[in-house]
């Protein structure tokens, strides 16, 4: 029950501070995105995205001398009461310490706080669940739902063909008429369909391959993996709205880079017959579904969208300046914005370092049998602990008592017979673990 509780409040502090990381992250894209609209290639903008997504899948941590949380000191506090507490223990009874220290402790209701990351991480995690549940149901419902309904129409099928042949895509993919989603979509994992309406399926052939040309350059570009990625860890952060509303922004920059790939592979149709295409389709009332990927997901950017799409000539005069300029800003946020060491949100584990060397991890251990006339360390790893632990040890033969204030790595001498430690050691600010483990001399 120790290891599962120590684990489950490290992963709660770890799932919170990787969405602190990635909030900040994603505040400095969007004022990136304001400085550098109209100026930089919209695929400049998606693939900047990537640096936030990153922090919110890996938990890893990038050395450098030049990011931000090199000048939050979070050990300066601990390293004061450090001083404090062996400036106390020097002055009164141990005993007196560890009373006032244990009587802090409770007052900051420690195991309150332990319960509460408990059921904060329950919660996270139930809501998560259900919201996952609900959302490949009701995938595997509408694909049902229309999987028998494919277009065999061979005007539209010989447009999908030419557009496959633009994008060079051999996959085989279907056309399939529904009126579940009104807007033209992209749709599967495993099986590719395009969606569209009976009122869609209508339009003329120029629109058609328009539309189809858009829905193929969102498989061609991996999109719809990327969104069932996006869709996933929006509901694994649902507590945190501002990652949502990040989310939002990166899938607009991903319509205007598919956007371009579009265009680039119609030589027939025009700019302005394209933008046509989505005002058009602009106008029809559908229900947004994470899982799929429409012609138009975000009617009030459509004027930030079409302007995109005219200035494509001005992006690729300065094709070789973007690509710097991304490459520049994806090292800045790294080297600057990126953590340097996720360690003070770790929850420390205690070890005993017995006189041979070998290490025995407390945490992991109920009981531990050691021979007469053994002595051991007390040693902490991870986390940002105090220098100090706090240990009670109750004799289960005599029923005594002793308490006690040690520094790290200071030797503890034992003798025969049969004890409990119950060790607490500081973290952070004011948080603390306490370990209890059962050690057996003979």
């Amino acid at each position: 029950m120790k290891i599962i509780q120590n684990f489950i409040i490290s992963l709660y502090n770890q799932l919170f501070y990787m969405s602190l990381i990635a909030t900040i992250i994603g505040c400095f894209i969007l004022i990136f995105r304001k400085i550098t609209n109209k100026k930089l290639e919209p695929r400049c903008h998606y693939i900047i995205w990537v640096i936030f997504v990153i922090a919110l899948i890996f938990p890893v941590t990038i050395p450098s001398k030049m990011s931000i949380y090199n000048f939050i000191d979070l050990r300066r506090e601990n390293r004061q009461y450090a001083n404090d507490t062996l400036s106390l223990a020097s002055n009164v009874n141990e005993l007196e310490v560890y009373n006032n220290i244990k009587d802090k402790i409770s007052s900051n209701n420690h195991e309150n706080g332990k319960n509460f990351s408990k059921i904060m991480l329950d919660i996270i995690f139930v809501v998560f669940l259900i919201k996952l549940c609900k959302s490949i149901i009701s995938y595997i419902i509408l694909n049902r739902t229309i999987c028998k309904n494919e277009v065999e129409d061979e005007r539209i099928n010989k447009i999908l063909e030419n557009c496959k042949q633009a994008l060079k895509i051999k996959r085989n993919i279907k056309i399939m008429e529904q009126e579940n989603i009104r807007v033209p979509s992209i749709i599967g994992i495993f099986e590719i369909k395009i969606l569209f309406t009976y009122t869609t399926l209508l339009l003329s052939d120029n629109e058609l391959k328009s539309i189809i040309m858009h829905e193929l350059s969102h498989y061609k570009r991996r999109d719809i993996l990327m969104n069932w990625l996006i869709m996933i860890i929006k509901e694994l952060y649902w507590f945190n709205p501002a990652i949502s509303l990040f989310f939002v922004y990166m899938k607009m920059d991903m319509e205007l880079a598919t956007d371009a790939l579009a265009i680039s592979k119609m030589e027939d149709i025009t700019d302005t017959e394209y933008c046509d295409v989505i005002l058009k389709i602009a106008g029809l009332n559908s229900v947004k579904i994470g899982y799929v990927l429409g012609l138009v997901s975000a009617k009030e950017k459509l004027n930030n969208r079409i302007d995109a799409i005219f200035q494509k000539e001005e992006f690729k005069k300065y094709s070789v300046l973007m690509l710097i300029s991304t490459i520049f800003m994806m090292l800045f946020m790294l080297l600057i914005l990126y953590p340097t060491s996720y360690e003070s949100f770790e929850v420390p584990k205690l070890y005993l370092q017995l006189e041979d060397g070998s290490k025995i991890d407390i945490s992991k251990q109920e009981e531990i049998k050691l021979l007469s006339g053994s002595n051991f360390k007390l040693l902490a790893e991870g986390g940002d602990y105090k220098k100090i632990v706090l240990y009670e040890k109750q004799n289960l033969i005599t029923d005594e008592k002793d308490f006690l204030l040690i520094n790290l790595g200071s030797n503890i001498e034992i003798g025969i017979g049969e004890y409990i430690y119950k060790f607490i050691l500081d973290y952070n600010d004011e948080e603390s673990v306490s370990y209890t483990v059962k050690i057996k001399v003979e």
